[in-house]
């Protein structure tokens, strides 16, 4: 009996003579005829040759650019979730506010560094208004500055961890599809 595969190359080559000497594998008894024998051989070969083409079959082609797109459109869903999660924070004072950090942040360092010798013309205006000290004011936009940087620093290491865990997929896993599907933000 000769097994051959799509190529044509041998995969199995066993003599008739061998078939018949060691007899039916399911009864352990001996063939009694060629016609015993090719009956059996013809009834358990199909299934043989599917089972062997199952397993000489190559792994499936990966479409390596699908898988490269895929890792890509999940990094920048995840950095928009990081973006979203740190913007809604910042979402909570109006723009106009917002575009004076940076001013409040440099007067509140330089009064703390110097507090008779700094200006602070925004701190000062915005304390009159609110009845609030520059001292008291700076300590409060120093804290806020502070809590936003560390919000920020756990976001984006959470985002760094997922581009990691994307990374390491490999292109030409079979399950890289389903590997970089489970690469998730987590809130």
């Amino acid at each position: 009996m000769t097994i051959t595969n799509r190529n044509g190359v041998i995969i199995v080559d066993l003599p008739d003579f061998q078939l018949h000497q060691e007899g039916n594998p399911q009864t352990g008894l001996p063939f009694t005829s060629e016609a015993d024998a090719q009956a059996w051989l013809d009834g358990v070969l199909p299934k043989l040759q599917a089972d062997l083409a199952k397993q000489l079959t190559t792994a499936p082609v990966i479409d390596l650019a699908a898988v490269q797109q895929l890792r890509f459109d999940r990094l920048m869903a995840i950095n928009a979730q990081c973006e979203a999660a740190i913007e809604q924070v910042k979402m909570t004072y109006p723009i106009t506010e917002r575009e004076t950090w940076d001013i409040q942040i440099a007067e509140s360092h330089a009064y703390q560094a110097d507090p008779a010798n700094a200006i602070t013309p925004f701190l000062t205006a915005l304390g009159d208004t609110r009845s609030e000290t520059v001292a008291s004011l700076a300590v409060k936009v120093l804290a806020n500055e502070s809590a936003l940087k560390q919000f920020s620093a756990r976001n984006i290491g959470k985002r760094h961890l997922c581009e990691r865990a994307l990374k390491t997929i490999a292109d030409t896993d079979p399950d890289a599809p389903e590997k970089i599907a489970a690469v998730a933000w987590s809130e």
